[in-house]
């Protein structure tokens, strides 16, 4: 076998079989398929059995619940395969030579990774822009360890096993955020990595929002206080840097809301992240809040929220600027209120739908002849505000609130991803 396709499955009957014919029709034949039923109760099991039974190359073993992370470390260990890629069960390749180009590239380069380019599938509609520095490579060629941008997507990538097993590189057993120590610790312990601008992975979009409680997002925050430790140690200074500077957002609004209400292990964690990031050169405004400090500024953004809905009152229009993962957010938290939205505002309107749970999407232009009736909330990640920003100041829109993600989900109440 050239390449072991690890699956982690847990209730994943909707998607599983576009997932795995998606592998089965790979022009790259010598490939194996390795499925973990995590506990499935939705037929998952039942579908897996029809698939074996059909195809010799697809193997499949079940256990009780017990994560992601756990399910890929056995798929790691009963592979045959020269080489290890990773899917998700709900996702899928976007080529029939993914695995292909993938596996020529690693065994021309003599290297221990090689990955490619992203992209995201929502509703008939596939996205290639929007994603984390690093996702989408821009050419051909190596990346050294020091300059390599992202700890996301570590399934774009494929792994010598033996060099997986030789350096005992496993996924950490976290319920939530268990796939950057690993993809940081794989890449840590190389030169380089050799990348290709291909899009070699489908993510799919529509349906993954996960509900944190406290044990999750206790796991979550573990795994990014790993991710920061492990590029710290392996010189990986881009994304240690891209780490601390997302601390502040969805990290941050998990770690603040569960030592607001009391947590005395996210406490601590909190105090442990900051004594790591404390030799950082802008450490006085990435450090995470504590104590007191940390009180009093849950109660400011209240009244930072009862602020924020008196904007809104003041204008007959509102758009939201975004129509992507923050947007749909955006958009629930207002309908929360009977605030409706007159429509989503994209940049692209080939690369979105048409409407977005019954809001229109539109580009900018259809409302310069308005914009004075307009109130724009920019829902898109941070990295992409001052893009917006200048965009709108240049067409004329004066009126704008960029959200921010910590505030934004402390607003909300709840933590969800």
């Amino acid at each position: 076998m050239k390449v072991s396709v690890v699956i982690p499955c847990f209730n994943a009957k909707v998607y599983l079989e576009d997932c795995l014919n998606s592998i089965l029709n790979q022009t790259l034949k010598e490939i194996e398929i390795i499925c973990i039923d995590d506990g499935s109760n939705d037929g998952t099991k039942e579908l897996l059995e029809y698939y074996k039974k059909r195809f010799d190359n697809i193997c499949f073993i079940s256990q009780k619940n017990e994560g992601a992370g756990n399910a890929r470390n056995k798929g790691i260990k009963l592979a045959h395969g020269d080489y290890i890629a990773f899917m998700d069960a709900d996702d899928f390749y976007p080529e029939k030579d993914v695995l292909e180009c993938l596996y020529k590239e690693i065994i021309k380069n003599h290297t221990d990774i090689c990955g490619g380019s992203i992209c995201s599938y929502r509703n008939g509609v596939y996205t290639y822009n929007g994603f984390r520095k690093g996702m989408v490579i821009e050419k051909d060629g190596w990346i050294k360890k020091e300059d390599f941008l992202t700890f996301a997507g570590f399934y774009c990538y494929i792994y010598r096993r033996d060099f997986l097993l030789e350096n005992n590189i496993t996924f950490p057993n976290y319920k939530r955020c268990q796939d950057p120590p690993f993809f940081l610790n794989a890449v840590s312990r190389v030169d380089k990595v050799y990348c290709m601008k291909k899009v070699v992975y489908c993510y799919r979009k529509e349906h993954k929002e996960v509900q944190f409680d406290e044990s999750k997002a206790i796991d979550c925050v573990k795994g990014i206080r790993d991710s920061l430790i492990i590029s710290k140690r392996g010189g990986m200074r881009k994304v240690y840097s891209s780490l601390v500077k997302d601390l502040h957002g969805e990290i941050s609004a998990l770690m603040y809301y569960y030592a607001h209400e009391g947590s005395e292990e996210m406490k601590k964690i909190i105090h442990n992240i900051n004594l790591i990031i404390c030799d950082t050169e802008d450490f006085e405004r990435t450090v995470l809040l504590e104590g007191n400090y940390l009180d009093e500024y849950i109660e400011r953004i209240w009244i930072e929220r009862e602020q924020f809905f008196d904007s809104l009152k003041q204008f007959p229009k509102i758009l939201i600027f975004g129509a992507g993962t923050v947007g749909r957010k955006v958009l629930n938290f207002l309908r929360k209120y009977q605030f409706e939205p007159d429509a989503f505002i994209v940049s692209d309107l080939k690369q979105n739908p048409s409407d977005v749970e019954g809001v229109v999407v539109k580009s900018l232009e259809e409302y310069i002849h308005i914009r004075k009736e307009c109130f724009v909330i920019v829902a898109t990640f941070s990295y992409l505000h001052k893009e917006i920003e200048d965009i709108l100041i240049g067409k004329g829109f004066d009126q704008f609130y960029l959200i921010d993600l910590e505030k934004f989900h402390l607003w909300r109440g709840e933590i969800n991803h």
